[in-house]
Parts: C-alpha cells; sequence; structure tokens
C-alpha cells in the first residue's frame, strides 16, 4: 500500500527537477487544487510554469517509474489526446514525474463525452500494468 503524503515543502520538488530543467527559468511552482485541498494522499500535483518553455504538470508520489512508462506508451498511441512526458526524477523515498501541462478535463472525461473512437483503447492503457 503507498505511503500518504502530507503537505510537502515545495523546496523537496525544487531538489527532484532534473538537470536539464533550468532552475533559473522556473517562475513559480505552485500545487494544484487536486492535491492541495487534501490533507493526505498517496500523489500530489503541482504546475510547474518556466521562462521560454512550456508550463510542465509534476506528479510526487512512490513508485513512479512504471506510470512513466506507461505514459509514454500511451502518449505513443494518441499524441494529439494525451500529454507528453517529460522527464522521471526518481529520489530515495518518492519521485517526480514531468510532463506537459495541458488545461482541460481529464481526459477519459473528455474522450467519454465526445464519444470518442478510441475510448477502449484508452480504458485498456489506463488498466495496463
Amino acid at each position: 500500500m503507498p505511503k500518504l503524503l502530507f503537505k510537502i515543502p515545495l523546496e523537496n520538488i525544487n531538489k527532484l527537477l532534473p538537470d536539464s530543467i533550468d532552475k533559473s527559468s522556473v517562475k513559480s511552482l505552485e500545487e494544484l487544487a487536486t492535491s492541495s485541498c487534501l490533507s493526505e494522499t498517496r500523489k500530489r500535483h503541482y504546475k510547474l510554469s518556466l521562462d521560454g518553455s512550456p508550463d510542465l504538470h509534476l506528479s510526487y508520489g512512490e513508485r513512479l517509474v512504471d506510470t512513466y512508462e506507461r505514459t509514454k506508451a500511451f502518449h505513443g498511441q494518441l499524441p494529439e489526446l494525451t500529454c507528453k512526458p517529460v522527464f522521471i526524477s526518481e529520489g530515495k523515498e518518492f519521485d517526480l514525474l514531468g510532463q506537459e501541462f495541458l488545461r482541460g478535463n481529464p481526459l477519459m472525461k473528455a474522450c467519454f463525452w465526445a464519444g470518442h473512437p478510441n475510448m477502449m483503447l484508452l480504458r485498456f492503457l489506463a488498466n495496463s500494468a
């Protein structure tokens, strides 16, 4: 069972940012409402705004390497509908997954309501481990 995360100091997130992210280009780092409203959760979610680069969605939690690999495969199948994975940074206890930040509805919800023809593929990819 994954450990529950309480509020995480932003410096912990900054320490896990890979060298490919120029720290001087960071405009802001904020926890998203999907996790900030929770006192404890399995993952914490952040938005990283960078000067001269697209914003990134960051996920912080246990054992995210498999999630990163599935996200890459998912994006390879449906690049027009999914966020591009950018990096995985493994920490001692928790990992940091970075992917393109897109505003809007979650993918499954958007595809369901739009009657997307690849809905079965989306379900399969989302549930495969």
